[in-house]
């Protein structure tokens, strides 16, 4: 049986699309990252404007709803899908299907054909990767 969130979309012809899920790195200080996190991709110009309620809304597990929290990703598309998964794969976020990950990219930061662009560069860094990859660890350093 569908619980009632779900239950909602379904009724409403919508797929249901939680927000980011926090994973087993932090305990904590996973709020402090991803706040330090938005911020430092403000300071380098990947997204427009760090807004903190739309950004933590947008890593909370809350429920969304069609028309929600977006936000504008200024640079390459690639660098936001690599960061993603490098969130991923750095246990700040849980991935995987079950979790949706291309379609929560999909959904707040409108990009298209995710999977696509990620298999474009895909064993390797799409190309200023490092510079994603330096943003986080400035980040976790900071904790």
């Amino acid at each position: 049986m569908l619980i009632d969130v779900e239950k909602f979309f379904y009724i409403r012809g919508m797929d249901y699309i939680p927000t980011f899920k926090r994973g087993e790195r932090f305990n904590d200080n996973y709020y402090e990252f991803v706040k330090g996190l938005g911020v430092e991709l403000e300071k380098e110009g990947y997204i427009k404007e760090y807004i903190q309620n739309k950004w933590m809304y947008i890593f909370s597990d809350l429920e969304t709803f069609e028309g929600e929290e977006t936000l504008e990703w200024l640079k390459a598309k690639n660098h936001c899908i690599y960061l993603i998964d490098s969130l991923v794969d750095e246990k700040v976020i849980l991935g995987g299907l079950k979790n949706k990950i291309d379609s929560k990219i999909e959904r707040f930061f409108k990009i298209k054909n995710v999977a696509q662009t990620r298999y474009s560069y895909f064993p390797n860094k799409p190309k200023g990767g490092e510079q994603i990859d330096y943003i986080i660890l400035r980040v976790l350093n900071s904790l």
